[in-house]
């Protein structure tokens, strides 16, 4: 398959839209509020991401070693505004994608792109580097990103009402187990089917993490060893007496 070609780029969207999609549903915690600006943030943030993968993951060695005045150049040749490329050869060249900037640094451990905090390790830049900036360039404003984000706003708002059901089913097995116990549930959420939360009580601060079928062993098994250790400390008390 040609690196660019049509089947190739199709091929890459569908799976930065898949991967996107995943992404965004992963990150949905209870109560969290989602909206149309966080779906459009998060699902533009992990489209970009797959396609930057692309470069790490397809490195190879003998991927061209351009100076960022190369660079620089190839991607204004490819219809990269100049008003958008700052850089400051031979330390990194920026390239301002309307919301977000994608780095290219030089340094002593390598080349590598910067975008949004994660770091993507490549050998060098050269044509395939041009062409996936313009890709990314030319298709992630919010018409381009807007229909499938909504769609995938939908499915989020779906599992945010999962996700709050598992939070309020972790809350009540707690008051439950709990029941004889002066207690605050604190920090509470629920993410990817894992609910997690600090208990205190009089004598602990219990943090809990674990999905709704093992919490209540979790919770047993919390309360076995605390009366294990309240009638050991019975026994020693009876015998200083």
């Amino acid at each position: 398959m040609e690196p660019f070609g049509t089947e190739h780029i199709r091929e890459l969207f569908q799976k930065a839209r898949k991967d996107a999609r995943k992404k965004c549903l992963d990150d949905v915690r209870s109560n969290m509020g989602i909206n149309r600006h966080w779906i459009m943030f998060e699902y533009r943030t992990w489209f970009i991401d797959s396609l930057l993968k692309y470069l790490d993951e397809s490195n190879y060695s003998n991927t061209p070693c351009w100076s960022f005045e190369e660079l620089e150049k190839a991607l204004i040749d490819a219809g990269i505004p100049d008003s958008v490329i700052d850089s400051d050869p031979p330390s990194y060249l920026i390239v301002d994608v309307f919301y977000d900037t994608i780095q290219f640094c030089y340094d002593s451990c390598g080349r590598s792109i910067l975008y949004h905090g994660f770091e993507y390790e490549v050998n060098g830049w050269g044509p395939d580097t041009v062409k996936l900036v313009k890709l990314i360039y030319d298709n992630t404003l919010d018409t381009d990103l807007r229909p499938y984000a909504d769609a995938c706003l939908v499915e989020c708002m779906q599992e945010e009402i999962r996700q709050n059901i598992i939070e309020a089913t972790g809350r009540g097995i707690i008051q439950d187990k709990f029941k004889d116990t002066d207690l605050q549930i604190t920090d509470a959420v629920a993410q990817k089917d894992i609910f997690s939360c600090t208990i205190n009580t009089s004598w602990s601060k219990l943090d809990i993490s674990a999905n709704l079928q093992e919490l209540q062993d979790q919770i047993d098994e919390i309360l076995m060893e605390k009366n294990k250790y309240d009638q050991m400390m019975s026994v020693l008390e009876s015998d200083f007496d």
